[in-house]
């Protein structure tokens, strides 16, 4: 009989306690002091992994603007692609605890992750070779050497290690 009169009291205080709050990185990095200490949720770009132990840096982009996410390495296995210029990086959607000045981190803004979810998997972006372009590149590189060349040989200046016979 007490503990169903404890059971309401519970279930308020369970639905009153704070959530995360979903926050974009360029709120983040407007705004940090807004968010320091906070429990937010953020969603990116997989652009950068470096291993680190137990741990794994994750920088995640969006926008134009990017963020440090220190996460434990087994919250980061679900991660296949990062970006690069050949690449779209996994998106995910990071919660966890976000630091304007990180303390054990060298005071840089970062989130300690305590959540993560892969929200779609990166893919390979097909970047052709222009051979026009390409063409065009060589044809100038050979027109500029042959003009240095030409103008180092009238000013009788070695070019190249090579200096011309004469006066």
């Amino acid at each position: 009989m007490k503990a169903l009169r404890i059971l309401p009291c519970l279930v308020l205080c369970l639905l009153l306690l704070p959530g995360a709050s979903a926050a974009s990185l360029e709120n983040l990095s407007r705004n940090p002091g807004e968010w320091d200490g906070r429990t937010v949720t953020v969603a990116g770009e997989v652009v950068g992994r470096l291993d680190k132990g137990s741990h794994v840096w994750l920088n995640l982009w969006e926008n134009g603007w990017s963020l440090g996410v220190w996460c434990p390495k087994g919250l980061a296995e679900g991660i296949r692609v990062v970006g690069d210029y050949f690449h779209v990086g996994d998106r995910v959607e990071v919660t966890g605890v976000f630091h304007a000045r990180c303390g054990e981190h060298g005071g840089e803004p970062d989130l300690h992750a305590e959540n993560l979810l892969v929200i779609s998997g990166g893919y390979e972006v097909p970047r052709p070779v222009n051979l026009l372009l390409l063409s065009l590149s060589f044809a100038v590189l050979a027109v500029a050497l042959s003009a240095a060349l030409l103008l180092r040989l009238r000013r009788r200046e070695p070019f190249l290690g090579y200096a011309p016979e004469g006066p």
